[in-house]
């Protein structure tokens, strides 16, 4: 059944991809207040269609099987996601703005599959607080300080390069 919803899922992820696609993270102050307001493409554009192309199965299956999908679902998501947000460019309101997407992301999943839901996407959350690091002091301290024990050093650097403004 996972099987059937990868192509789907595929093309949701697809709204991350290109410098022409709905979802940005080099935002300006006023498209971080809009977007704090609520109306970042994120949260009104991806996770509706997530949404709406798990529902049938939710309601379909035994609670048993649904929660069984949505963990796969979400295994596959977070591993779909973390390439396309490494090909992203930040700048600290960006940053913030992934870190708040990567919960509510996070948040999608736990609520419907419960809190196991939470360790699949552990290497994004650990990439968006990397990223919403002030400076690259904090976010050193952070890494040394076993908040990014998911990444390796090459991971570290690689993430610390999404910045723009560092």
């Amino acid at each position: 059944m996972a099987a059937r919803l990868t192509p789907r899922l595929r093309s949701a992820c697809n709204l991350l991809e290109g410098s022409s696609s709905l979802v940005q993270y080099e935002l300006s102050e006023t498209a971080y207040a809009t977007a704090c307001a609520g109306e970042h493409p994120f949260t009104t554009e991806f996770l509706p269609v997530l949404a709406a192309m798990l529902a049938p199965f939710q309601y379909a299956l035994t609670p048993s099987l649904s929660r069984s999908l949505l963990l796969k679902v979400a295994t596959y998501m977070a591993k779909q996601l973390e390439p396309r947000i490494r090909r992203k460019r930040f700048n600290l309101l960006g940053a913030l703005q992934w870190e708040s997407d990567a919960r509510s992301l996070t948040t999608f999943f736990v609520a419907r599959a419960g809190a196991s839901a939470r360790d699949r996407f552990s290497r994004i959350n650990t990439l968006a607080s990397l990223l919403s690091c002030q400076t690259i002091s904090e976010a050193e301290e952070m890494f040394k300080s076993g908040g990014g024990a998911a990444l390796t050093k090459e991971d570290f650097s690689a993430i610390l390069k999404l910045r723009v403004d560092f």
